[in-house]
């Protein structure tokens, strides 16, 4: 962490995205609270989009609970077997997870305003920055993927206690 100068967060979940921008002062964050907030988008908009995909080429729902699995496998390039026909719907998981990450990080750079150019680290924790790393990253500045970023909470939490 630097001891002067900007860093920020951004924890995208299942249904939401936090993000947070900090003041380092002497080596000591401040957190800076119109900077920071929630948008009301991640993960579980891609794997709607997807099941929304699916559905208009096979003609039945994704099952309850096999959203991921679906999504993972089109993210992968695989295709989906349903009733022995092949379905691919890689391109419209690549699209979602694309549209899905813009909006993030518009969100986010907006609320981070004219700071955002000397932000020092952009901080990727949380379970979805392994899901958005790759265009998320790109449109954030100096992006940083934590160590272990599924547990990235828990330890801050236990850390600050």
């Amino acid at each position: 962490m630097p001891l002067r100068g900007y860093v920020g967060v951004v924890d995208p979940g299942t249904y939401t995205t936090e993000y947070l921008l900090f003041e380092m002062k002497e080596g000591q964050p401040v957190p800076i609270l119109e900077a920071c907030g929630s948008v009301e988008t991640s993960t579980s908009l891609v794997y709607s989009a997807v099941a929304r995909e699916f559905q208009a080429q096979a003609g039945s729902p994704v099952p309850i609970g096999m959203e991921h699995e679906i999504t993972q496998q089109a993210l992968n390039r695989e295709s989906i077997s349903y009733y022995g026909k092949i379905y691919d719907i890689s391109e419209a998981a690549y699209a979602a997870r694309k549209n899905i990450s813009t909006a993030i990080s518009q969100k986010v750079l907006a609320a981070w305003g004219n700071r955002a150019g000397y932000i020092r680290h952009a901080f990727l924790a949380g379970g979805g920055s392994l899901f958005f790393n790759s265009d998320l990253g790109a449109a954030l500045p100096c992006p940083v993927v934590v160590n272990d970023p599924v547990f990235a909470n828990a330890e801050g939490y236990l850390a600050f206690l």
